[in-house]
């Protein structure tokens, strides 16, 4: 009973928080110089967007100034990521809950193949929800091979932000004195050998992290 108290309690309060983090990117997304080089085709056809946990602050801001149409994001059960819904529920993303013992993991398949049917892009943090960090986790590979959805690598990352708590992931949010920001997109590909494929989209991934990283700290 306690620990359900506890946890309806950091819920509340992440949700507050998130509240707050929502209107602080609604007021300030337009004052930041965006460098979104996006293939032509990212959010008109259907990706499984790929990235790192740690960019999950880019990634918020991300969605607000791109709106993609039919997205759905797939989330852990942490209480601290509901900082992420209001935003979410600002820009009409659907949420796919991911249970952090995996013991409804049947039930998210059952989503996955719900939004996937109907042609909404999904977008999951790969070494997530617990790390290690930058270890790229395979399930929404085999998605991507089942149902012949392209897996679409991306980071994002800006210059100046506020670090969201120390832990494996890193996690950091935008804030009033960001002004530059970038995200890039790799080459997509359906998954077909997924032992290969991971490695290729982790290189993808690192590649463009270094990269986005160059361009960040050159600005500094």
């Amino acid at each position: 009973m306690f620990e359900k108290f506890k946890r309806n309690m950091q819920i509340k309060k992440y949700t507050l928080l998130g509240n707050a983090i929502k209107e602080t990117y609604l007021k300030n997304y337009d004052k930041i110089t965006n460098h979104v080089e996006l293939s032509d085709d990212v959010f008109i056809k259907q990706f499984i967007i790929v990235s790192w946990h740690q960019g999950i602050g880019a990634m918020l801001h991300f969605l607000l100034v791109t709106k993609p149409p039919k997205l759905a994001v797939i989330m852990s059960n942490n209480p601290q990521n509901f900082i992420c819904i209001p935003l979410f529920e600002h820009l009409n993303i659907e949420i796919i809950r991911q249970d952090e013992n995996d013991t409804n993991a049947f039930a998210r398949a059952k989503q996955i193949h719900h939004y996937l049917t109907e042609g909404y892009s999904i977008f999951n943090f790969s070494d997530g929800p617990n790390g290690p960090s930058k270890v790229f986790k395979k399930d929404m590979l085999f998605f991507s091979k089942k149902y012949k959805i392209p897996i679409l690598p991306l980071i994002a990352t800006a210059d100046n932000y506020t670090l969201l708590r120390k832990s494996w992931d890193q996690s950091y949010l935008l804030n009033a004195k960001t002004s530059q920001f970038w995200v890039r997109n790799d080459v997509s590909m359906v998954v077909t050998d997924l032992e290969k494929d991971a490695l290729t989209i982790t290189k993808q991934l690192n590649e463009l992290e270094s990269e986005l990283f160059e361009l960040r700290d050159s600005t500094k």
